[in-house]
């Protein structure tokens, strides 16, 4: 295991300087957690319980980590109004300074009985795979922050496993004003300038959903992936679910269309807009749209179509 790293370190500590604003982002139709921000005049339990305001005002510009701990306890109980930052600080020892990856998984048990699993040492790809199965990740990195760069110092972030359809991930600066979409290679380069093997933690997995639909943890299967004239289409089991071809990107609307017949089930997927990065290791479950229209119109209007392609062995698959 890596040595433990409490940031920020004593040296560096951000200030009200340091706070970003940036725009808001549509909150989609994943879960995601309330921000919280590192900023103490912001953080509801700084200072905590007879603390005075100056030991809660030292504790929130050094709440990095124990911030990002919050939205991650948040996403691992599905709270959507999760605890704070200095909840998090005060479910541990450390209560001078910074703060670092163990004392964030004893918050977790403390505050709630949660566990942080802690990969630091194990690299870029393993953090990949862990965020894939749908984890949140805390992150510590050196060097301008993505998105925001709002410092530079040594600094803890999270990373939802929330994606955007251009490939950006869902990235949390505890120091800017809500959630960013940054692109995996500036976070990368971020945590590499602290070490090669990246200092980072998981959260347990849950459902992420993407463009319409939901990636899960499951051994993908090369070549259950057709093309046609609308777009990719999947062949279904009767739970709405099938493993996706991995590494491939195709074009999607996000709205699933749908069609039972004694044949069988299949899901298709319109291209008219956007891109859905099927990760590797990664289960698509589509979700089809609730106000209707193509999911409707298409078990009427794809039935002949579909049937006889059904009929005719379901080629391609």
């Amino acid at each position: 295991m890596p040595e433990r790293l409490r940031f920020p370190r004593p040296d560096r500590i951000p200030s009200a300087l340091n706070l970003r604003t940036v725009p808001q982002i549509d909150t989609g139709a994943a879960f995601r957690p309330d921000w919280r921000e590192q900023d103490p005049a912001k953080d509801a339990k700084e200072p905590y319980g007879g603390e005075s305001s100056s030991k809660g005002n030292d504790h929130g510009w050094a709440n990095c980590t124990m911030v990002s701990a919050a939205l991650a306890y948040a996403f691992a109980t599905q709270d959507k109004s999760g605890p704070h930052g200095g909840d998090m600080r005060h479910n541990q020892d450390d209560l001078s300074g910074g703060t670092d990856l163990q004392d964030a998984d004893t918050a977790f048990h403390r505050y709630g009985n949660q566990n942080l699993d802690i990969r630091s040492g194990s690299g870029w790809a393993d953090l990949k795979a862990k965020r894939a199965e749908g984890r949140a990740v805390i992150i510590q990195g050196e060097g301008n922050v993505p998105g925001s760069e709002s410092f530079d110092g040594g600094h803890a972030c999270i990373i939802s496993p929330e994606t955007h359809s251009d490939g950006k991930w869902l990235f949390g600066d505890p120091l800017a004003s809500g959630w960013q979409w940054v692109t995996e290679s500036s976070i990368r380069s971020w945590a590499e300038n602290l070490g090669s093997g990246i200092y980072f933690a998981v959260t347990k997995a849950h459902e992420v959903e993407v463009m319409g639909m939901v990636l899960t943890d499951v051994k993908s299967e090369p070549g259950k992936v057709t093309m046609d004239e609308t777009g990719p289409v999947w062949r279904v089991a009767d739970d709405l679910e099938k493993e996706a071809n991995a590494g491939t990107t195709w074009v999607t609307t996000g709205t699933a269309r749908y069609h039972d017949n004694s044949l069988g089930r299949m899901i298709r997927a319109g291209a008219e807009d956007g891109q859905l990065h099927i990760v590797a290791n990664s289960r698509v479950t589509f979700v089809p749209d609730p106000t209707g229209g193509d999911c409707n119109d298409a078990v009427t209007q794809r039935d002949a179509e579909w049937t006889a392609w059904l009929l005719e062995g379901a080629p391609g698959f």
